[in-house]
């Protein structure tokens, strides 16, 4: 339901906050770090397995030039 997506959502921006924290803390820049959270909007795994959901915990960090 509505209420599990927006859970995750949730815990989603904390893990990507918790990412750009630790970059800020080895003196990556504020304004070159731009965090965004997609919940369950795109798994790259299933979901229907304890190892799949595992997978989909994850930050990605892009790295620009």
């Amino acid at each position: 339901g509505g209420g599990y997506r927006r859970f995750n959502r949730k815990l989603s921006k904390l893990r990507a906050e918790a990412v750009r924290n630790y970059l800020l803390a080895q003196g990556v820049p504020r304004d070159k770090i731009h965090v965004k959270a997609f919940g369950e909007a795109q798994p790259v795994a299933t979901n229907a397995t304890d190892a799949g959901r595992a997978k989909n915990r994850r930050a990605l960090v892009v790295l620009l030039k």
